[in-house]
C-alpha cells in the first residue's frame, strides 16, 4: 500500500511563543451538520472490515442521515458489555473489593450510600494511578446506572464529569477523554468549553506529557468523528482545544491544523501496517515527531529492537517527555530476567536510554509501568544510579521498594531501607509503614525515627498503629486488651515510647482498654505528648481516664496555670467524689505543691457549679479554712445556710460577714439602717467587705428610694454609688440597678 503524494511532502512542525487572548468556542459554532447525538460514550473501536460492510448500506448523498445510522450501527455492534443493550442495568456483575484500596479511602466509601460521594471520594484521591479504573466503573454503571455519555451529563454535576475527565487523563485512556469531549462540545454540557480544554492540557502538563498527551487526545477525537461520518468536525474540535493553533493555555505549543491533519491521516496508515516492513519509506521521512515516535514504539512492538531505537535516538525523542512510559509500554512483551545478573537487551536500552537523559523528569505513570516491566533488580539499581534528578531518583527508589515488597522479599528490604537510611525521607511514608510492618524489624524502625524529619516520623508511626490497631481487630485477641498491647508494644520500644501527638491519638483507643495501673505505666514512659494532648484524652470522659491525673503531674506534663485550671474544671465537671479523692489522695503523696495548687483551683470550679456537696465531702479529708469559709459565702449567697465549723466559731469576722451577706440579701427589708452600717463599718475596716456586697447594698438603698417607679437620688445613694465603683463594681452594673425597676 503506497501513501498518498499530498501525504509524503509534509512539512515540520511549526512551535511558537506568540501569546493572544483566545477566542472561546461554544457549542452554537458548531456547523449545520452535527449530529443531536454525539458517539456513545463505551464505543469499542471496531475493526475496519466490519465498518466497511454496514457503510455499504449507507447512501453517500444524505449524510446526516448517514451520520445517525452510522451511529446506530456502531451502537448496534458494540462488544463492549457495558453498553450492551441486552445487558441490564440491574444484572449483578463482580465488584472489586475495597480491600485493595488505601485505609482512608476504603474508610471513606464504606461511611456513605450515596454514589456520588463515593465517586468524588475515588476521583479526589491523592494518588489517582493507584485506583483501578474498574472501582470508578463499579460506581458509574452499577450504582448511577450510567451507560452512555448522555447518561453522565444528566448524572453528575460539572465539577465531577471534570474530575473524571482528569481520572482518566492520568491512566492515559485517551479514548474515554475523547469520548466525553466530543459529548460535551456536540451538546454544549459546559458553559464555557475552555474549562474541559484547560483541565486536560493542564493534567497533560503535570503529567509532562503535553505534547504527545495532545496529539494522543486529538488522535481518538479524530476516530470517533470520522467513525460518525461527519470528519469535518474534526476541525471543530481542534479549534475547541487550541487557540490558533496553539494548545490552549500552553503558547510553547503549537500546531497548525493541515499538520494535524496529515498526521491524524498518517497515524491511520500506520496503524492499517500489520509489519513494520511493509510501511512506505516515504513515511520514515515526514520529520514529524509524533509519526516518529509512532513508527519507533511499532518497530519495538514487532520485535525489531533496534531498529525501534534507532529510530527513537535518530531522532532524540528519548529525553522528551512521555515518551518513557511509551516505550516501557511497547517492550513489555519481550522475555523478562531470569535472574539478576545480566539485563536483558531490551532493559539494556532502557539503561542507556536513562543514562543519556540523566536530568529526565521520571513520571508517576513512568514508574508504574517501569514496576510491571522490569523484574531485574540490578537494572532497578543502576537506573537509580543513573538519575540525576533527586525527585526521579526518589521515585524509582519508591517504586523499588514496592516490588521487593510484592515479593515479599524482607531481607532484601531490610537491606535496601537501611543501605538509603541517610535519605530515608525519599521514600513515601505508606511504603515505608508497609514495609516496617511486614518485616516487624526493631531496629530498622529505630533507625527510621532518627533518620526521618518530625512530621515524617509522626505519619509513619500513627501509620504503623493503625494498621497493627487493623489486624488485631480482625483476629480472635480483640476482647484481650493486654494481649492487643502486646502486638503493639514493639512499635513504641523500638522508638523508645517517644510518640508524637498524633500518634498518641492512635494509640489512645487501645489504651484505654488497659487496666489503669498499665495506662499509669505506660504513660510513664511516654514522651514527647503535650500536655494538650493528655488533657483532651482525659477530658474524653473515658472510664478511670481521670485516675490518670497524678501521672501527668508527675511526668511534669502540666506546665502553665492554663492547663491547670483546665484539669480542675475537667475534675469538677465530670469527676464522682471517689474519683476526686483518688486523685486528690494520689497526688498529695507524691507532690504536695502540686496537690494545693489543683485543689484551690477544683474547689474554685466545685463552687462555680454550686456543687457544695462535694466540697463539703472533700473538707472532711482535706480540710481548709480558707476554702471552708469561701465555700460558706457561695452557700449564703446561693440562700443556702452556712456550715459553721470549729474554725470558723474562733472567728467571730467570718461569721459576721455571712449574717451581714443574708440581710443584704433579704429583699424585705429596704434602706440603709443603724445595725446594717455597723457591720459594714466592722468589715470594711477588717477588710472583710468586697464588690458583691457593695452590690447588694446598693440594690437595697435603691430600693428604698424608688417610690412609683421615679428614683430619688440622695446622698446616701452617691455614697453607694461611690462605694462601688471603688470596690471594682462594673459601671453597666450600677447603671442596670439604677434604671431597671
Amino acid at each position: 500500500m503506497q501513501a498518498p503524494k499530498d501525504l509524503v511532502k509534509i512539512s515540520a512542525k511549526r512551535f511558537g511563543n506568540i501569546s493572544s487572548k483566545r477566542r472561546i468556542y461554544y457549542a452554537e459554532h458548531i456547523p449545520s451538520s452535527t449530529p443531536d447525538s454525539a458517539p456513545h460514550m463505551f464505543a469499542n473501536i471496531h475493526k475496519k472490515k466490519e465498518e466497511d460492510i454496514r457503510n455499504k448500506s449507507i447512501d453517500p448523498k444524505e449524510p446526516i442521515r448517514n451520520m445517525f445510522q452510522k451511529l446506530i450501527n456502531d451502537l448496534n455492534k458494540s462488544e463492549n458489555p457495558l453498553e450492551a443493550p441486552t445487558a441490564s442495568p440491574n444484572t449483578p456483575t463482580a465488584r472489586l473489593p475495597y480491600k485493595n484500596l488505601p485505609p482512608r479511602l476504603q474508610l471513606a466509601l464504606r461511611s456513605t450510600n450515596d454514589p456520588h460521594i463515593k465517586l468524588n471520594a475515588l476521583l479526589s484521591h491523592k494518588d489517582l494511578l493507584s485506583i483501578n479504573p474498574k472501582y470508578v466503573d463499579d460506581v458509574l454503571i452499577e450504582d448511577l446506572n450510567i451507560i452512555s455519555a448522555e447518561d453522565l451529563y444528566s448524572s453528575l454535576s460539572e465539577d465531577l464529569v471534570l474530575q473524571l475527565v482528569r481520572f482518566y487523563v492520568k491512566h492515559k485512556d485517551f479514548d474515554q477523554v475523547a469520548k466525553i469531549v466530543v459529548q460535551a462540545v456536540s451538546k454544549n454540557y459546559h458553559n464555557d468549553i475552555s474549562v474541559l480544554s484547560l483541565k486536560i492540557n493542564n493534567q497533560l502538563n503535570k503529567d509532562h506529557d503535553l505534547k504527545f498527551g495532545f496529539f494522543d487526545t486529538m488522535k481518538s477525537i479524530y476516530k470517533i468523528v470520522t467513525d460518525s461520518g461527519n470528519p469535518k468536525l474534526f476541525k471543530f474540535h481542534y479549534n475547541v482545544l487550541t487557540e490558533k493553533g496553539r494548545v490552549f493555555g500552553f503558547n510553547n505549543l503549537e500546531i497548525e491544523y493541515e499538520d494535524l491533519l496529515n498526521i491524524m491521516k498518517l497515524d491511520q496508515i500506520i496503524d492499517n501496517y500489520q509489519s513494520i516492513e511493509e510501511i512506505p519509506s516515504q513515511i520514515w521521512e515526514t520529520k514529524y515527531e509524533y509519526i516518529n515516535l509512532k513508527l519507533a514504539l511499532k518497530s519495538i512492538e514487532n520485535n525489531r529492537l533496534s531498529e525501534g531505537m534507532d529510530t527513537l535516538n535518530k531522532f532524540k525523542l528519548l529525553g522528551e517527555d512521555g515518551v518513557l512510559y511509551r516505550f516501557l509500554k511497547a517492550g513489555n512483551k519481550f522475555p523478562k530476567s531470569k535472574d539478576n545478573k545480566s539485563p536483558t537487551s531490551f532493559e539494556q536500552h532502557l539503561l542507556n536510554a536513562i543514562s543519556e537523559n540523566k536530568g529526565y523528569v521520571m513520571t508517576r505513570i513512568d514508574t508504574q509501568i517501569l514496576k510491571k516491566t522490569i523484574t531485574n533488580f540490578n537494572v532497578f539499581n543502576k537506573i537509580m544510579e543513573n538519575m540525576e534528578d533527586g525527585k526521579s531518583a526518589s521515585k524509582v527508589k519508591n517504586t523499588y521498594l514496592q516490588k521487593l515488597l510484592d515479593m515479599d522479599s524482607r531481607s532484601a528490604v531490610v537491606n535496601f531501607i537501611t543501605k538509603n537510611l541517610v535519605k530515608a525521607e525519599q521514600f513515601e511514608t505508606q511504603n515505608l509503614a508497609r514495609a516496617v510492618f511486614a518485616t516487624k524489624n526493631k531496629k530498622l524502625l529505630s533507625g527510621l525515627s532518627r533518620s526521618l524529619p518530625k512530621e515524617a516520623k509522626n505519619e509513619l508511626l500513627s501509620s504503623l498503629i493503625t494498621r497493627s490497631s487493623s489486624t488485631i481487630g480482625k483476629s480472635k485477641e480483640e476482647s484481650v486488651p493486654e494481649r492487643q498491647f502486646n502486638e503493639m508494644k514493639w512499635i513504641l520500644e523500638s522508638v523508645n515510647y517517644n510518640i508524637h501527638d498524633s500518634s498518641f491519638r492512635h494509640f489512645a483507643k487501645l489504651m484505654t482498654k488497659l487496666p489503669i495501673e498499665s495506662q499509669k505505666s505506660i504513660m510513664l514512659k511516654l514522651s514527647g505528648i503535650s500536655c494538650a494532648e493528655y488533657i483532651k484524652f482525659v477530658e474524653k470522659g473515658v472510664p478511670i481516664s481521670s485516675m490518670l491525673i497524678p501521672t501527668l503531674f508527675k511526668i511534669g506534663k502540666v506546665e502553665s496555670g492554663y492547663w491547670l485550671s483546665r484539669i480542675a474544671r475537667h475534675i469538677a465537671g465530670s469527676c464522682s467524689t471517689e474519683e476526686c479523692l483518688y486523685i486528690f489522695n494520689d497526688l498529695k503523696e507524691q507532690d504536695t505543691k502540686a496537690f494545693l495548687a489543683l485543689y484551690n483551683k477544683t474547689i474554685g470550679s466545685f463552687l462555680y457549679l454550686k456543687k457544695f456537696d462535694i466540697c463539703q465531702e472533700l473538707f472532711r479529708y482535706f480540710p481548709s479554712d480558707q476554702l471552708q469559709i469561701l465555700t460558706n459565702e457561695y452557700m449564703v449567697k446561693d440562700g443556702k445556710d452556712p456550715i459553721y465549723f470549729d474554725a470558723m466559731r474562733e472567728n467571730p469576722i467570718e461569721i459576721l460577714k455571712l449574717e451581714t451577706i443574708k440581710i443584704l440579701q433579704d429583699e424585705s427589708k429596704n434602706g440603709y439602717g443603724k445595725d446594717l452600717q455597723r457591720r459594714l463599718w466592722i468589715l470594711r475596716g477588717h477588710k472583710k467587705f468586697d464588690e458583691q456586697m457593695a452590690e447588694l447594698l446598693l440594690k437595697r438603698v435603691v430600693r428604698k428610694q424608688r417610690i412609683n417607679g421615679e428614683l430619688k437620688v440622695t446622698e446616701r445613694m452617691q455614697w453607694c454609688i461611690g462605694l462601688c465603683d471603688s470596690y471594682g463594681v462594673k459601671k453597666e452594673t450600677i447603671e442596670k440597678i439604677l434604671f431597671t425597676d
